[in-house]
């Protein structure tokens, strides 16, 4: 049994940030290094944090800018974008939402449909109720005490256990509602908004576009966001021992866009270890090694990456025993190693090795006269042997004679008969020799495919009747 459940790590992050008043940096479980530019060309003397934090956002979806590579940091929040904004980040923590199609408000004339839709969903979620009845006001701006609010409510729809709000030591909260006045301290104890300085947060102060990042990459991460969602899915669910399948991973972002270049480790196991790590299946292969990509249960720079589809796929093999794996698909920060009860980002599927033949064992020479019939006899060992097809070729003076296919019984035998060559002449003739070769076509298609289609070989000698 695995020793937490990543669904209770919310919460675990959630009471560390508590312990401290320290915004979270802009690298994070919901947003990684492995989050690439967003491309924006206006960040230009922007602390390295805040353009992570817009990154960040855009990966999410949360924004694509105001206009082709702009993002307008400097640009004040209106009530209607922060309405967007949240709604997007709402669907980043996989808050189920509502169809916002019912409306309490009047004043929404004018904006588009889904500013409108995204403005109802809040009202349908309880985060807003309006600026009076019946109004929403969405051109107006937000201040930095609507924001809090705001984001606390948010939080508190993804089940996040929120502090208490005791006092935070700022003193410039006088004439905040109640409610107001607690989410501000939450804010700053959940590491979200820190303050203007460490007395004061200047809560009338409007929310300027790139704060508003920074704020909603740290609620991701509070939130439990994940940058990526990942599924694996296999060629098959049932496979015959030393055959092959193939597993192909597909990660996206969280607004449903391929994600490339992500390093993805798989690893093939008949269980984990009791404290959550890999225990790799020694009988089993992936991209004809052993049963991991790379370094075992590590993120590596070797692991393979995601292309531009956002796909990754590997071969998958097994020795000769039957029994079910369990193929497991992760990804992480370079050096990590896997821990079930530490990586939220993966997946994994089964795959059920069937038992098959092994091996195939044909007759031993035999010594017969000339024109006589023979039987040649090729035996599969192993499992599964009933309805196999066993391809015979009869080969004489480095010549084929011919090639013949047969089905094995249900003892798994696979019987070739043939009539050997007339006597040449009535004297003492040389002995004619063929060579019989025979190999499991597995897959019927008539070639002998190698290593896996098991072959034997033997002899026939016609002579003079003795």
């Amino acid at each position: 049994m695995f020793r937490m459940r990543f669904g209770r790590l919310i919460v675990l992050v959630a009471a560390l940030l508590v312990s401290s008043p320290v915004a979270v940096a802009a690298a994070s479980a919901a947003c990684p290094d492995t989050v690439t530019s967003a491309g924006f060309l206006d960040l230009g003397g922007l602390d390295a944090a805040t353009v992570d934090s817009i990154d960040c956002i855009a990966h999410y979806g949360i924004t694509s800018g105001v206009g082709p590579s702009i993002y307008q940091p400097a640009g004040v929040v209106s009530r209607w974008q922060m309405a967007l904004f949240l709604i997007r980040t709402a669907q980043g923590l996989r808050i189920p939402l509502p169809d916002g199609t019912s409306t309490v408000f009047s004043d929404l004339a004018g904006l588009a449909a889904d500013t409108q839709r995204a403005i109802n969903q809040l009202a349908q979620l309880g985060i807003t109720a309006g600026t009076a009845p019946g109004q929403f006001s969405p051109f107006a701006d937000v201040p930095r005490w609507q924001m809090a609010l705001f984001m606390m409510r948010l939080l508190a729809k993804v089940g996040v256990i929120l502090p208490d709000g005791a006092f935070q030591g700022f003193t410039d909260l006088g004439g905040l509602s109640a409610e107001a006045l607690k989410a501000v301290n939450q804010a700053r104890q959940l590491g979200i908004a820190a303050g203007t300085s460490s007395t004061t947060f200047d809560p009338q102060g409007l929310v300027k576009r790139g704060d508003m990042a920074a704020f909603l990459a740290r609620a991701l991460n509070v939130g439990g966001a994940r940058h990526v969602r990942l599924a694996l899915t296999l060629s098959t669910s049932t496979a015959p021992v030393h055959g092959a399948a193939v597993a192909t991973v597909v990660a996206t972002k969280p607004n449903g866009q391929p994600y490339p270049g992500l390093l993805i480790d798989l690893f093939s196991t008949q269980g984990l270890a009791a404290d959550g790590t890999c225990l790799l299946d020694i009988d089993a292969a992936l991209n004809g090694g052993d049963a991991g990509t790379s370094v075992d249960c590590k993120i590596d720079a070797a692991d393979p990456l995601t292309n531009s589809d956002g796909k990754v796929s590997v071969g998958l093999a097994h020795s000769t025993t039957a029994e079910t794996d369990t193929i497991w698909a992760w990804t992480g920060v370079v050096g990590q190693a896997f821990d079930a009860d530490l990586v939220a980002d993966r997946v994994s599927a089964t795959l059920l090795w069937t038992a098959t033949a092994d091996g195939l064992v044909l007759s031993p020479e035999q010594d017969l006269a000339f024109g006589r019939p023979v039987s040649v006899a090729a035996q599969l060992t192993g499992a599964a042997l009933s309805g196999q097809t066993v391809r015979f070729a009869v080969v004489r003076s480095g010549a084929t004679l011919f090639t013949f296919s047969v089905a094995t019984n249900s003892f798994g035998t696979a019987t070739l008969t043939y009539t050997g060559p007339a006597d040449p002449t009535a004297s003492d003739d040389l002995p004619v020799l063929d060579a019989v070769v025979a190999f499991w076509d597995r897959n019927g298609n008539g070639v002998d495919d190698g290593a896996a289609e098991f072959g034997a070989e033997t002899a026939v000698k016609w002579d003079e009747a003795p």
